[in-house]
């Protein structure tokens, strides 16, 4: 494996748990608002 390759699969495992990440926490998100609103009802 070449050096490059090796950052490459870095930056690209980085950007994948990056939206992971951010998929994870708008669902919290989610979740959050709807038991805020259903608290409201």
């Amino acid at each position: 494996m070449k050096r490059s390759d090796k950052f490459k699969m870095k930056k690209i495992k980085r950007k994948f748990q990056n939206e992971f990440h951010q998929r994870k926490v708008s669902k919290r998100k989610n979740l959050f608002q709807n038991s805020l609103q259903q608290k409201m009802i």
